[in-house]
């Protein structure tokens, strides 16, 4: 009975996860296009809302990880994040179709904003619970299964939201890339209402020694900068944050600029880029089942590292795509790659911090992603914008950036010391 309530219990919370991608997935792809490609609005104004997001989110994750540690309340904090983003998601279609000109553009980066911020902050509560979900000897399975639903979600939400987009049901005459914020809010909301519903706070199966502690918010950052000191006296968790922004900088930016690459240097249609998308997703399920088993069994430190080293190998093949058939190709292996990295990242850095903090850490985890917002953003943007005058190249130049910074990444993996961690 406990074992079925467990497996009850990680279908919910998987399914929080499916609910999230289908608005990230019509975000990432529709958002930068209808903003600079329709509006006209420069690349650097969508860079530079990550560079918001991140400043908001590094003053505020590890607090709320502390908080939701002390109170035990990790659902809790997913229902509350879960409402910003619906609404957010919706007015960028509402007010991206009703209204015009820079009243929609301001809006629609706002809204983005807010809805990046709230699904980052929902995350670390999301990844938190896998400790109590998952047996120590299973983190690799889980992480996979869960990731493997998130981009189930993404491939339901392509597929869902393509007839709106192309004009066959549209929200609003006429039809275009704002039409995917609507649908995408209101599924949303039914499918994460579900998942919420009935998504139980996990149960404890250790000791805690802060029990009487206040969730304060001043005793919240006071306790988050000693954590932060002592995490130099335990450097794998140090080395290991170093190394994951570098690498997850890198990969993120490549990612969050994919659709203006593929519009701008590939001139590659819309129906084609769902296509793409579809099929990224697949094989990003498909590699984080994979990779999750084949670190539960093989280890996870050599496995991550080969991961991110086959990533350079992956980014130089992509500078040489020139046809569709090979683009696909190469988006099939990043695609692997990709739910390899976030499959055994998370499930490595669960077992390797502290049980009683893991709200906290995953504050950590997720400060170091949105960290990673700044720097590669940054790269990316100088280039493309400071090369302005040499056409679709800048893009292959900025991406040549982004794998030196994977490269770097690979030193910080290499100094971890893992002894004592099973089957690490």
């Amino acid at each position: 009975m406990r074992n079925t309530q467990r497996s009850h219990q990680i279908l919910w919370w998987c399914l929080f996860d499916f609910a999230n991608s289908i608005v990230i997935v019509n975000l990432v792809l529709y958002f930068p296009q209808w903003l600079v490609v329709e509006k006209g609005v420069s690349e650097f104004w969508y860079n530079f809302v990550d560079v918001i997001v991140t400043v908001s989110l590094l003053s505020t994750l590890p607090v709320l990880g502390v908080i939701s540690d002390i109170l035990r309340k990790k659902v809790l904090f997913l229902r509350l994040t879960a409402i910003p983003i619906a609404v957010f998601t919706f007015m960028i279609g509402f007010f991206g179709q009703t209204l015009t000109g820079f009243p929609a553009v301001v809006i629609g980066l706002i809204s983005f904003l807010l809805i990046i911020y709230f699904y980052q902050l929902s995350l670390i509560f999301y990844h938190a619970m896998l400790g109590n979900l998952a047996e120590r000897e299973r983190y690799g399975t889980i992480s996979g299964i869960g990731l493997a639903a998130g981009w189930v979600g993404a491939i339901v939400g392509l597929l869902i939201i393509l007839p709106f987009v192309s004009g066959n049901i549209p929200f609003f005459q006429p039809a275009g890339r704002i039409q995917a914020f609507i649908p995408s809010a209101l599924i949303f909301v039914v499918v994460a209402g579900i998942s919420l519903t009935f998504l139980k706070e996990p149960e404890e199966r250790i000791n805690r020694s802060n029990r009487k502690e206040r969730a304060s918010i001043k005793q919240a950052y006071k306790k988050v900068w000693e954590d932060f000191k002592e995490m130099k006296k335990v450097p794998t968790i140090l080395y290991f944050l170093i190394a994951y922004w570098l690498f997850i900088d890198a990969i993120l930016t490549f990612q969050d600029n994919l659709p203006l690459y593929l519009e701008i240097v590939l001139k590659i249609p819309d129906q084609q880029k769902v296509l793409l998308g579809v099929l990224l997703s697949i094989m990003l399920a498909v590699g984080a089942i994979l990779f999750g088993r084949l670190a539960d069994k093989f280890g996870y430190k050599k496995l991550l590292i080969a991961i991110v080293g086959s990533w350079i190998i992956a980014l130089a093949a992509f500078l040489q795509v020139s046809n569709f058939l090979g683009l696909a190709i190469v988006i099939c292996a990043i695609g692997v790659l990709g739910g390899g990295t976030w499959t055994v990242t998370r499930a490595l850095y669960t077992m390797i911090i502290p049980a009683t903090k893991r709200g906290e850490y995953f504050g950590f985890y997720a400060s170091a992603e949105r960290f990673a917002s700044v720097l590669g953003p940054l790269i990316w943007s100088g280039f493309v914008v400071g090369l302005r005058t040499h056409g679709p190249v800048r893009y292959k130049i900025a991406l040549v950036s982004m794998m030196l910074l994977i490269a770097i990444s690979l030193i910080f993996l290499k100094k971890m010391q893992l002894r004592g961690v099973n089957k690490v």
